[in-house]
């Protein structure tokens, strides 16, 4: 697809988003009205929740930017507690913490427990592919050093 194509392309996708935001924001209206709410009130949650949608898409898109691009699915990180985890979300995802309180992040499997794991920065250890090939490797030599040992051939 030619720069212009994208550029067009990425135009539409623009206004098909902008469209739907109207759209539901249209719905929200009519629904908080029908909940007793007046114009007044409505506008105030609404503004409150465009607020909050832009806070949220700030954070996703300052952690992007600030983000390890080693990390990814497949990868072997380290979360602030300490533990190692196997990336197996595409990209940082909405999450709940047990306080109550949320926030996007790589999730996947802690690797001591097999628990789930996310973390909102995670550090880069290695790549979860090369680490399982060099594990598979050395599994591959203990099975050769046996069976020798044993006499096997």
């Amino acid at each position: 697809m030619s720069a212009d194509g994208r550029r067009l392309l990425s135009e539409r996708e623009q206004e098909a988003k902008e469209l739907a935001g109207v759209q539901i924001a249209a719905e929200a209206r009519r629904a908080l009205a029908g909940l007793g709410f007046d114009e007044a009130k409505i506008d105030e949650m609404i503004a409150e929740l465009a607020l909050s949608g832009r806070r949220c898409g700030e954070t996703v898109l300052r952690n992007r930017a600030t983000a390890d691009p080693r990390v990814r699915r497949g990868a072997i990180c380290r979360c602030r507690a300490g533990l190692l985890g196997l990336v197996l979300s595409e990209e940082p995802l909405p999450i709940s913490y047990r306080d109550g309180t949320g926030g996007i992040a790589w999730t996947g499997v802690a690797l001591e427990s097999g628990l789930p794991w996310s973390s909102s920065q995670p550090e880069f250890v290695a790549d979860g592919n090369e680490a399982l090939d060099e594990i598979q490797d050395v599994l591959w030599r203990v099975q050769r050093e046996t069976r020798l040992a044993r006499g096997d051939r």
